[in-house]
């Protein structure tokens, strides 16, 4: 693992444990630090870390047709019921806005890109810059499209887009709010780390070598302010030693469980799970500026 450094330098929790997941996933991949979604956002004690994950807007988009024949994963074995699939992601969208308060931008489905739902891969979000990836398999680069658009909509928000070479899916993106975490795996390149450090030149950046699964949030998420949680795979081991022996004595403290406190929502996530999708593949979460809206 390397690190690219800068020049210098309560309550809504969704259960991982109330939803059934792909077994390639060891850790829920849930919204970031989602108990400061908008009521957290007034409380001006929150440092600058934690003010990051005040979030005001969702971007989701539909599940297609093309999904249980085309969308790509790891294995074949198991049926993805469509008609289960969206009924699921119809509560996933309730919840984002009528629980948790969320102004949600709906994204119509394309029946051309199977994977469209999970529009996670396709921008990284933060301090007001929406970074367009270049996703790693060729099936999925035109999903960036539609997003793209979206989000050049959105006040306040300044849009970038990677150039070839890069590679990047942003579900091997983990944004701590201090720096961020980047998993090197078969959909993200070290270009695509490189352009990464460059757009977000405040944040340190560390690679993170992805050894199993399709992510490096397959294994790892934020689960709460300054908490990251972590499968117990080989894994999932061999990446929380990386990150230990590189990451700055401030940085969010890692956890084997992921027991917190609070008000629980329960999801279903049982037809996405079968094409490696978990909670944060499926809506990118953006803190919109007042000033500009």
């Amino acid at each position: 693992m390397s690190a690219h450094d800068p020049h210098t330098h309560r309550e809504h929790h969704i259960d991982p444990r109330s939803f059934p997941l792909s077994l390639q996933h060891h850790v829920p991949r849930l919204p970031l630090c989602l108990p400061h979604v908008r009521e957290h956002a007034r409380a001006c004690h929150l440092d600058r870390s934690m003010r990051m994950f005040c979030y005001d807007l969702a971007v989701v988009r539909g599940v297609a047709a093309s999904l249980p024949e085309k969308a790509l994963r790891q294995s074949d074995s198991v049926a993805v019921d469509l008609q289960i699939a969206q009924q699921q992601h119809s509560e996933y969208t309730r919840v984002l806005s009528e629980e948790l308060g969320l102004q949600v931008v709906s994204l119509p489905a394309d029946d051309l890109f199977p994977d469209c739902v999970f529009v996670e891969d396709v921008a990284v979000v933060v301090d007001g810059v929406a970074l367009i990836t270049i996703p790693g398999h060729e099936s999925r680069r035109g999903e960036t499209l539609t997003v793209k658009e979206a989000l050049d909509k959105t006040p306040g928000l300044s849009v970038a887009e990677m150039t070839e070479p890069a590679r990047m899916d942003g579900g091997d993106v983990l944004f701590t709010g201090r720096e961020f975490f980047v998993g090197l795996s078969d959909r993200t390149n070290q270009e695509g780390v490189s352009q990464l450090a460059k757009t977000f030149p405040n944040y340190s950046v560390l690679e993170v070598r992805v050894s199993e699964g399709l992510h490096l949030k397959s294994f790892m998420s934020m689960v709460g302010p300054d908490r990251i949680g972590i499968g117990t795979s080989p894994g999932a081991r061999l990446a929380r030693e990386q990150i230990q022996s590189e990451m700055s004595p401030g940085s969010a403290k890692i956890f084997e469980a992921i027991e917190t406190p609070g008000r629980k929502i329960p999801l279903n996530g049982s037809e996405l799970g079968k094409v490696d999708g978990c909670l944060t593949c499926s809506c990118l979460l953006i803190k919109v500026d007042k000033k500009s809206s």
